[in-house]
């Protein structure tokens, strides 16, 4: 019998020219059509060729901006790795730290190109000895060539040529620098911006308000449009997206996704849990609660005792007195030669502090640091460095479950009984029996076990449930990365395979074996996606330290479809989703006759808030020349005048010492919706007892106001301006640089329009102006 291997022997050739291309095809041609096919996938079916953006300087195609993408994410993970290694050998990285650059949002990488190209057209140069000179600057110069070539080769993976990445770095650092050139000179505050910062947070106005609606005076207009007035709307605002705050139509239609959840509750999860656990394990944490201090009344919840203490020879009454109140007074401690115990806590006030802490130094104030610097060095700890700051970056913070605790703070178990002085613990020491512990001596009287029992159940179910949480979500994740590798290997079936769609997993199955609640939110956009379930969700930033909503997070275009993703309820942390992709819709500009309904809306909103914007002056003049409240000025319209509750210009993002994850913003005001700062410019701006008007984001509302007062009194702002200012002006620091973010934004644009910048569709993450 012939062997086997005789026809390989006699084919070998064949075989292995066969091999060869082959493994041409897996290492050459696949990893780029591979790319091709994702990114088509995740754009909802954009070509690569397509155009993206186009702008003075020419055209970005979907396939280009993708591979900026790619160089961006491996030069800053080359340039991370610098640092690491850097910090490891005991250097300090110096220059632009690499996270003041630009991002990998579509909007980032086309701002950091036009930033360059405005660079380079103002004459700035950065040639490749100033980027090695970068690179030597952020490794303290203790990195040999070699060093960086095996970084580059680890990170690469070969990907991307070194002449790449310099191209990219040259790319960003002339971004960097325009903007440090642009905001140079702004960043400072005079003592009056300030005053006026510290007004905008801690002055509050009260107002009444007459809201005109403009849909009101739709039935006011005196003739509808002519068809060439509607074509000629239609034809100005067609490639523009619609902006819900924008007082401009917009007739381009999004691109909008189907996205399929599972949603997990944590409070359900709880609540089985507790149900699951038996007398026999309460009674059990009880008595080991008991043991370990818990479960126990705290000392000062007993009474004081009202023995009176014997009072020694040659003390006076008075100081018997004093020492029964529990307060030593100064002459009894230089008496018994005893001071204040060094343990003792300080008096705290309801928010954990010490009293006697220095006024305006609180742990809650996080400041937004003022913009790097081209020569200030990168702070680094541990595998990161410290982040300095960029006109468009979020400041730092920290996140809500690493706030350190004040060092004055003390648990309920290590606080001295009531009535008992330093003074009187040190004359009684020689008498006292010597403790067994700290903690034992401390211990209150044991709680009865049914008014802790909900404690305890909750204390051994939290846990399991946390586990059983986990549990789901792995199980559903698993299932639903094991169905996107079969779906992305159909996408991927050779031209002329006909066989139909793996079918996903059946969402009645996790229903029905883990409770869980499924649904799907239909065909949404960046905007409606905000009225289902899933839209009001958010995800903590570890980079930034803030929670950004879905719309921000959800509809990222390099998140292919049926590729699952994790998020959490916005108000309630307990609460999981696990949700995918099912569907896109590409975005596109409709046919006249298709919006035509929408076009003629617009035009007839327009004027009618011409009526509108004409009525609410009217108005105001009326009321202005009359005295009163505004309902007894404006007597027609009483019922529908409205007194919100006080309010301030500026509200600081998060309270409870989390001031730093959202910055500060405009402050809500009942009755109005999409403040702007005009309104409350004007608002802050009418003296007390006078009117006013104003109009809000959209311009679909405008008011007519009277300021009724404005409080604290100017007197106590400046003393408490004063105060705060030369003790802790970090918080008026943000506020300042707050400003100077807004200023830089609005340079930005005027970029934009100057470089003839033209988005072809929506970007990956819209901006909001509103």
């Amino acid at each position: 019998m012939a062997s086997p291997l005789s026809v390989f022997r006699k084919h070998q050739y064949w075989f292995l020219v066969g091999l060869g291309v082959l493994l041409m095809v897996a290492f050459v041609v696949l990893p780029p059509v591979d790319d091709y096919l994702r990114h088509r996938t995740s754009s909802g079916g954009a070509s690569a060729r397509g155009v993206a953006v186009r702008w003075k300087g020419g055209t970005v195609t979907e396939g280009e901006l993708q591979s900026m993408r790619t160089a961006y994410r491996l030069t800053r993970n080359f340039l991370e790795e610098v640092i690491r290694l850097t910090i490891q050998r005991k250097g300090v990285p110096k220059g632009p730290d690499p996270r003041s650059f630009g991002s990998d949002s579509d909007q980032g990488l086309i701002a950091t190109m036009i930033l360059a190209a405005k660079a380079e057209q103002l004459g700035m140069v950065i040639n490749d000895d100033a980027v090695q000179d970068y690179l030597d600057r952020l490794s303290d110069r203790l990195l040999s060539a070699e060093d960086f070539q095996e970084i580059f080769k680890r990170v690469s993976g070969g990907r991307l040529p070194v002449s790449m990445m310099f191209q990219w770095l040259r790319r960003e650092l002339m971004a960097y620098y325009l903007r440090q050139h642009v905001v140079m000179g702004v960043a400072a505050a005079t003592p009056a911006e300030h005053w006026q910062n510290f007004l905008r947070v801690h002055q509050r106005t009260a107002i009444e308000l007459l809201p005109l609606a403009v849909a009101d005076f739709l039935d006011q207009l005196a003739r509808g449009p002519t068809e060439q007035e509607l074509r000629q709307l239609y034809e100005q605002y067609k490639e523009r997206y619609p902006d819900p705050m924008s007082p401009q139509p917009g007739f381009r239609r999004l691109p909008k996704t189907n996205f399929a959840y599972v949603r997990i509750d944590g409070n359900q999860l709880l609540e089985q849990e507790k149900q699951r656990i038996s007398e026999e394990e309460i009674l059990k944490e009880y008595e080991e609660g008991l043991k370990r201090g818990d479960y126990r009344k705290r000392p000062e919840e007993k009474a004081p005792e009202a023995t009176t203490p014997e009072t020694p020879k040659g003390e006076s009454a008075q100081e018997g007195q004093g020492e029964k109140s529990g307060d030593a007074s100064s002459a009894e401690a230089k008496k018994d030669g005893s001071q204040p115990a060094e343990n003792s806590p300080r008096p705290q006030n309801e928010a954990g502090q010490s009293d006697n802490a220095p006024p305006g130094e609180s742990k809650d104030t996080s400041p937004m640091p003022p913009p790097p610097t081209a020569d200030q060095p990168t702070e680094s700890s541990g595998d990161q460095a410290k982040s300095q700051s960029d006109p468009n970056s979020a400041p730092p913070a920290t996140p809500p479950n690493q706030q350190s605790q004040p060092p004055d703070t003390q648990s309920p178990n290590q606080t001295e009984p009531a009535g008992k002085s330093p003074a009187s613990a040190a004359g009684a020491e020689a008498q006292a029996p010597p403790a067994a512990s700290p903690a034992a001596s401390n211990q209150g009287e044991p709680r009865p076990l049914e008014e802790v029992r909900d404690q305890i159940l909750t204390r051994l179910a939290q846990p399991r449930a946390q586990k059983r949480r986990d549990e789901i979500v792995d199980a559903v994740r698993r299932q639903m990365e094991r169905y996107f590798q079969a779906y992305s290997i159909w996408e991927l079936r050779p031209k002329g395979d006909n066989s139909p769609q793996p079918p996903p997993p059946d969402p009645r199955e996790w229903v029905e074996k883990f409770g869980v609640t499924v649904g799907e939110t239909g065909l949404v956009d960046f905007y409606t996606v905000e009225k289902t379930e899933l839209g009001k969700t958010s995800l903590f930033d570890r980079t930034s330290f803030t929670f950004r909503p879905f719309r921000e997070v959800g509809f990222d275009p390099d998140v292919p479809l049926f590729r699952p993703r994790e998020i959490q309820d916005a108000d309630d942390f307990r609460i999981d989703y696990v949700y995918w992709k099912v569907a896109q819709q590409a975005e596109y500009v409709p046919s006249f006759e298709e919006v035509r309904g929408e076009v003629e809306q617009a035009w007839r909103m327009e004027e009618a808030r011409k009526l509108a914007r004409q009525k609410a002056q009217q108005l105001q003049q009326e009321a202005a020349s009359k005295e009163g409240t505004l309902r007894e000025r404006l007597p027609q319209y009483a019922d529908k005048i409205v007194e919100p509750p006080e309010f301030s210009w500026i509200t600081w993002g998060m309270t409870l010492g989390l001031r730093g994850l959202e910055p500060p913003h405009l402050s809500d005001v009942e009755g109005v919706e999409g403040e702007t700062w005009e309104f409350m410019r004007a608002v802050f701006s009418t003296p007390v007892d006078a009117v006013g008007m104003a109009s809000n984001a959209p311009q679909d509302h405008f008011y007519v106001f009277r300021t009724v007062r404005r409080v604290p009194p100017e007197s106590e702002l400046r003393s408490n301006f004063l105060e705060a200012l030369s003790q802790s002006p970090r918080e008026y620091e943000a506020l300042g640089s707050a400003s100077l973010q807004t200023y830089y934004q609005n340079w930005y644009r005027e970029l934009e329009r100057e470089m003839e910048v033209e988005w072809q569709r929506a970007p990956g993450g819209l901006r909001d102006d509103g």
